[in-house]
């Protein structure tokens, strides 16, 4: 599996007096299988204020590895919001 392509969908301000972490909507193109039996699709993903990682907003099972949150790294350095990154 790899996963590419992170565009931020929104981003919700926190809910409630306890949490100061917002929660993160965005889509990554998860691409599967190889040579003629590869297959790319666009799936959403989440990070709420208790995850560190985020997650599958279909199935709710974790991202592999580290992908989504460096890929997130790298997109909020490229749009100058550092606080997020």
């Amino acid at each position: 599996m790899k996963i590419s392509n992170y565009q931020l969908l929104e981003i919700k301000a926190p809910e409630g007096p306890l949490v100061s972490t917002p929660t993160f909507l965005a889509t990554v193109d998860v691409t599967t299988g190889f040579w003629f039996w590869k297959k790319t699709e666009t799936r959403k993903v989440f990070k709420s204020p208790t995850n560190v990682y985020y997650r599958f907003m279909d199935t709710g099972e974790f991202t592999p590895g580290h992908d989504v949150e460096n890929l997130s790294k790298a997109y909020f350095a490229q749009k100058g919001q550092y606080k997020y990154a």
